[in-house]
């Protein structure tokens, strides 16, 4: 499948140079479904000019039209090297004698390194085909076929009047294929009567035929059309900017599915702290880790997202995750106390009931165990020492959502206990700060193989050989440097070295007060300096994003994005100041949806109670950028039926079927932000519900106003709107 780039960069980078499309109307075009051969009147959204109106008359010969848009591109842009585009109408639907002549036309300047066709799907011709390639091959130009496909939605293409299937679109571009040449789809993704499971299925119809080019169109409503005299008469109305935004990320996400995102937190621990990184962090590290690690040299690309703090952090060897990862199946053999040992010295911790990653328990022949990397924990039913069934299960309910005929487990911590690595620590730290150190806490827990929080801060301790970097685990990654890392990196070096000289001279005092001894590694055990990053950033392809708007340029790309708001002035006069000012802008901007991201889990708890203490209100937290977009608007659930639907959809992704979910208090909400929902009968589950959504208090004071004030209860009785 190919890789889908912005057009523009993608012909730089291929010619050398700019490119410019120049578009051409061909002289008395039509279309089949104009002129009474497949239909009348054309697509409902397509005016008298079809979509040639940024082109020259028709009046003008193709020479004619040439010459004047060359002339205007090369004084307007510089430019150099062209695309002749015969743009309106269906190009292939007219003689083949007329179409050579206009093509042949069309192609004569020497400037030229390729020819775009706008065609329709059911005007492919294997005739015209065989003249393009043999076009192609002669003169050394990139031929490309754009098809207008809109949807996949049969049902749609009918209501809009297209004139064709989307068989026929299908064999269009295989037949395109055969011939050598490229092509392109057309689509709009916010037709009326197309919802998100078009889109989807456009993008991965699109993705399985690998169609090389794709252009995004938004609906336009042009007038004295069948589709503005609809729009007019309310017939339909159009979807809002945020849900069109919502279609094109997601038409992206599923367009290439070989592009894989993977995310590398830095712990969300202060250097030299007493206690671990958080789980979730923790997992969301070796997840990456062992994906990196695994699987070296995959096909498709991949994009790691990460941070200063976490790339000069050493990390584990690559042979933790290559020598630590197990497989369980149906119907193999597990031997009960080996699987036990595993568990214990892959940094699994052993508890009563799973509730996170890294946990595990027994009940009888039962072992449930919540992986790293999983979104739910698995059950593993035993019959004797055969492995009868694998089962994902909701951790509050214990009720299994899936089953699985295998998984393969890997390591729960960056710190793996075990009889070498135990030895690695004692042997290190008795070398490094003497034999007086044997009598410190950490030493005694890791001597006898339990787990001592913090002792992540020991890492190079517990292996025999030099860690490794972010970086070593991709050795050809090309580098992305965002607009302030310098910063970012002195500022993560100067508080390394600050809590280091701390725990120095606590433990230099000669009447040290604190319980434990704390005894810190050397920095650059732990982590890369300044000089030793920009070593490894000189040496490999980066570029770097600045915030300074310079133009264009051989290595200057715009991405015109707006800069966020800076209020760092404010603390210029105190604390407080900046989070009245932070108060006074989002009071002045309330209808924009805010989005404030922070580096880690710890990070944004601390901010958002600084914030709520300073009277900042209508918070919530967000795990993801999309998760943000949802709640920046609020989801008003009609009705518990609802409600249960949406948040069945929030945990499985399904959009059908019947659900199997239970809210009652404690259940956390993933998507519905209000609740409108009658008065409902007591010990039934609907109310269950409603308490889970509002709080027994809440809903008793409601209910104890609907008695006082006489509210009709049931289904078509009086309401309460729950925020």
């Amino acid at each position: 499948m190919p890789d889908y780039r912005d057009y523009a960069p993608w012909l730089e980078a291929k010619y050398g140079q700019r490119v410019y499309k120049v578009p051409l109307n061909i002289p008395g075009g039509s279309c089949p479904n104009r002129d009474g051969t497949v239909g009348t009147g054309g697509c409902i959204f397509c005016d008298a000019s079809g979509s040639g109106f940024q082109c020259l008359p028709d009046t003008m010969n193709i020479r004619e039209q040439w010459a004047e848009n060359k002339a205007f591109y090369e004084r307007r842009f510089h430019a150099h090297k062209f695309i002749s585009y015969l743009q309106t109408y269906t190009n292939t639907y007219m003689g083949l004698d007329k179409f050579k002549e206009i093509v042949l036309a069309a192609t004569e300047d020497p400037d030229l390194v390729g020819v775009a066709i706008s065609t329709r799907p059911d005007c492919i011709n294997d005739d015209y085909l065989a003249f393009l390639s043999e076009l192609q091959d002669s003169r050394k130009l990139d031929v490309d076929i754009e098809l207008g496909l809109q949807t996949v939605n049969y049902h749609n293409l009918v209501e809009v009047n297209r004139g064709h299937t989307l068989a026929e679109y299908i064999d269009a571009v295989l037949r395109i294929k055969r011939y050598g040449l490229s092509t392109t789809a057309h689509v709009i993704l916010n037709l009326p009567g197309d919802d998100m499971l078009d889109v989807i299925e456009t993008a991965k119809i699109i993705s399985t035929l690998g169609v090389d080019f794709v252009k995004l169109h938004s609906l336009y409503v042009v007038g004295h059309t069948e589709l503005g005299r609809r729009y007019k008469n309310g017939e339909f109305t159009m979807i809002t900017l945020q849900e069109y935004v919502e279609r094109v990320v997601t038409f992206l996400e599923y367009l290439n599915p070989e592009i894989e995102v993977l995310i590398f937190p830095a712990w969300d621990t202060v250097p030299y702290d007493r206690v671990s990184p958080n789980i979730n962090i923790l997992s969301q590290r070796l997840e990456t880790l062992s994906k990196l690690a695994l699987e070296p040299n995959v096909k498709h690309k991949r994009i790691v997202i990460t941070s200063v703090g976490a790339t000069i952090q050493k990390i584990p060897p690559k042979k933790i995750f290559l020598n630590s990862n197990r497989m369980i199946k149906i119907g193999s053999k597990l031997d009960f106390n080996s699987f036990l040992h595993y568990c214990s010295i892959n940094g699994y911790c052993r508890v009563e009931q799973v509730m996170e990653p890294s946990e595990f328990a027994i009940r009888g022949d039962i072992i449930d165990i919540f992986p790293i990397g999983a979104e739910e924990p698995i059950r593993i039913d035993l019959f004797d020492d055969e492995i009868e069934n694998i089962r994902t299960f909701n951790p509050l309910n214990q009720r299994s959502t899936g089953n699985l005929n295998e998984y393969t487990f890997m390591v729960a911590n960056e710190v793996i206990l075990n009889e070498n690595t135990i030895k690695n620590f004692r042997l290190t730290y008795r070398e490094e700060f003497g034999t007086s150190g044997i009598k410190d806490e950490i030493y005694e827990s890791i001597s006898s193989g339990k787990k001592y929080l913090g002792m992540e801060n020991w890492l190079p301790f517990f292996y025999d050989e030099s860690l490794p970097t972010l970086f070593d685990y991709m050795p050809s990654a090309h580098i992305v440097l965002g607009n302030n890392y310098t910063d970012a990196l002195k500022a993560k070096e100067e508080t390394i070295i600050d809590h280091y000289k701390s725990r120095l001279d606590v433990l230099n005092l000669k009447n040290n007060s604190e319980e434990q001894i704390y005894r810190p590694i050397k920095p650059e055990t732990l982590y890369l300096n300044e000089a030793e990053f920009e070593n490894i950033i000189q040496n490999r392809t980066h570029a770097k994003i600045t915030s300074l708007s310079l133009p264009d340029s051989e290595n200057i790309t715009n991405l015109k994005v707006i800069p966020a708001r800076d209020f760092s002035h404010a603390k210029n006069v105190n604390l407080s100041a900046v989070y009245q000012d932070l108060k006074d802008y989002l009071n002045e901007n309330a209808k924009l949806k805010r989005i404030i991201c922070c580096h880690s889990l710890g990070s944004r708890e601390r901010l958002f109670n600084m914030m709520s203490e300073h009277d900042i209100k209508d918070l919530c937290f967000a795990e993801s950028y999309a998760e943000a977009i949802k709640k920046a608007n609020c989801v008003v659930a009609l009705g518990t039926t609802v409600a249960r639907t949406l948040e069945y959809y929030a945990k499985t992704g399904k959009t059908s079927g019947e659900d199997d979910i239970f809210i009652y208090p404690g259940f956390e909400f993933k998507i519905v932000d209000a609740l409108l929902t009658n008065f409902h009968a007591p010990k039934s589950t609907v109310l269950m519900l409603a308490s889970a959504f509002a709080g027994w208090d809440h809903l008793k004071n409601a209910y104890d106003h609907a008695i006082e004030e006489k509210y009709n209860f049931l289904s078509y009785g009086d309401s309460m709107l729950i925020c």
